[in-house]
């Protein structure tokens, strides 16, 4: 494992489970609660441009995208492929069990972009995002639908419910009551809602405020107290001689997914570094203070409330009960601190 090139931390089955390294030499690491490492797996030569975890009870896919650069009838395009592999703990006579990982199948120019799982009541539901450079002069975007009972078999994400434009493949989803609300970001800030056969579909494009040379960063749906709000921050990859890197939160989607009020979550232009893996807690820098990070609860209205101050480390997951896997002062290695 390189702890400063860790790109994924998943948790399954009382393990950690990190993704790190660079181009075709990526590893998967399997992690105690306490952060030893148990065993580590090699991707062997696949250069990861993606990749979400897909996770039950009893095992976990993971779904890698891979560029390649293919030809159509008159010229050639970027397009993807996409790597399915599993991992599982297997009882074995020994007193320990067995980690099991291993590569099950690869779809070739699949053109999947980013696939990502929803499991309620129990159906899992899929999203994947399918960049189409074949047919368009412009790039476009699918958004394919499937679902299955559980994790041991693969979906079938052949049914397109949406043709969207080029997005930066950057979204989320989640279902409530059988209705499915997307969130994504591209040029703008989208918000879906479905039925869960994709059907019925309500679109609207948010307003959200964009300084020049800026970009959205990234995008998250929350449920709290039967609510569901989108939160998206931006960011910037271009020189600037003012940054505004802002958080802006919607109204309960519930209610009507076709508001347009947002507000602005944070009294601070430069809200970065934000970590957002558990849906109630959302950890962030702000100002230009390196030394302080920060981590605020959501409550009942969607809003963030409870902020408190971090020194010292760098949180990058908030993981089991109330532990946070940090950084060490050096960025070599991971250590736990208890969140208060």
């Amino acid at each position: 494992m390189t702890p400063d090139l860790i790109s994924h931390i998943e948790q399954f089955n009382n393990h950690y489970l990190i993704i790190s390294g660079y181009s075709g030499n990526y590893t998967l690491s399997v992690l105690d609660r306490t952060l030893k490492i148990i065993t580590e797996f090699s991707f062997d030569n696949v250069d990861i441009w993606n990749a979400n975890f897909h996770i039950d009870e009893n095992k976990v896919l993971i779904s890698i995208a891979t560029t390649e650069t293919f030809k159509n009838e008159k010229n050639k395009y970027q397009g993807f492929n996409t790597l399915w592999y599993e991992v599982y703990f297997k009882k074995s006579i020994l007193s320990k069990n067995k980690i099991v990982f291993q590569h099950i199948e690869t779809w070739p120019q699949s053109d999947f972009t980013s696939i990502k799982s929803y499991c309620d009541k129990n159906v899992r539901y899929w999203i994947g995002l399918k960049q189409n450079k074949k047919k368009f002069k412009e790039r476009r975007t699918f958004i394919n639908l499937a679902t299955t009972s559980d994790l041991k078999q693969l979906p079938q994400l052949n049914k397109s419910i949406l043709v969207h434009n080029s997005t930066k493949h950057k979204f989320d989803f989640i279902v409530s009551e059988e209705n499915l609300f997307i969130s994504i970001i591209s040029e703008n800030c989208t918000l879906i809602k479905t039925n869960s056969k994709g059907e019925n579909i309500q679109l609207q494009e948010l307003n959200i405020p964009l300084k020049k040379l800026h970009e959205y960063a990234d995008c998250r749906l929350v449920e709290i107290e039967n609510k569901i709000f989108s939160y998206f921050w931006t960011t910037s990859q271009e020189y600037s001689k003012k940054y505004q890197f802002e958080l802006f939160g919607t109204e309960n989607l519930k209610e009507n997914v076709y508001s347009d009020k947002i507000s602005k979550l944070i009294d601070s232009d430069f809200v970065h570094s934000v970590t957002w893996n558990k849906p109630k807690i959302v950890g962030y820098k702000k100002v230009y203070e390196e030394s302080k990070k920060y981590y605020s609860e959501i409550n009942e209205n969607g809003k963030l409330v409870n902020e408190k101050i971090i020194e010292s480390v760098t949180p990058i997951h908030f993981g089991f009960d109330n532990d946070l896997i940090c950084f060490s002062t050096d960025k070599k290695e991971l250590e736990i601190v208890i969140r208060k």
